[in-house]
């Protein structure tokens, strides 16, 4: 038997805000269930103890997580991928899939002896990088800050940094966290901003700054 299902929590802190958190995210409305995780009821020998679905820009690896409750070792093919679990063994599988922005499915085959599972996955992945206000009032002295949410995979990040254009002049920035603030200085009523990823210049964001005078 396989159900759709996910927790959720939200709370509200005084000096934090409010917080939401799911154990399987949906990137939005809580109640969207084609984005919630998947609970299975399975007697079988071998059973699925979890698949680790891509999160970020940049990977393409679902990783299906495999344990063998018998006494006896199993031959067990997913996705045509044969691997052999030993006696309360467990054993991981790598399953290339889409990396594209965007929402995706993703059908998991199973088949050891005589025995037969299949169930369909789906998964989101993020625009590389998102700005929380692509509005931004300056201060009195001109000053901007910009807040940045960076949604790429840790090993991107570990090669990527942010190019921002400002004012006809072009920055770089390199990138240590998913969340990234940097200040700028404001000449004259409003001054567009522009910033995309130096290895992958099609994903742009862009703000407008404006003077509070």
């Amino acid at each position: 038997l396989t159900l759709r299902i996910n927790f959720c929590r939200n709370r509200n802190q005084v000096d934090k805000g409010m917080t939401h958190w799911a154990w399987s995210p949906t990137f939005g409305w809580f109640h969207t269930p084609e984005r919630f995780g998947i609970g299975m009821l399975d007697t079988g020998d071998v059973i699925v103890k979890q698949i680790r679905l891509p999160r970020y820009f940049g990977e393409s690896q679902a990783v299906v997580s495999l344990h063998n409750k018998g006494n006896e070792p199993k031959k067990v093919q997913v996705n045509g991928q044969q691997i052999t679990l030993s006696p309360k063994g467990e054993k991981q599988v790598r399953l290339q899939v889409p990396a594209s922005v965007g929402e995706h499915r993703k059908r998991i085959e199973l088949q050891w002896d005589d025995e037969r599972r299949s169930f369909e996955v789906t998964y989101a992945i993020p625009e590389p990088m998102n700005l929380v206000s692509p509005i931004v009032l300056a201060d009195e002295r001109g000053e901007a800050v910009l807040t940045l949410v960076v949604n790429l995979s840790p090993e991107l990040m570990k090669r990527s940094s942010i190019v921002v254009e400002l004012d006809g002049k072009r920055i770089g920035l390199p990138l240590t966290l998913n969340s990234l603030q940097f200040s700028c200085l404001l000449r004259g009523f409003s001054t567009p901003i522009r910033l995309w990823l130096d290895n992958a210049p099609e994903w742009v964001a862009k703000a407008k700054l404006f003077s509070p005078i």
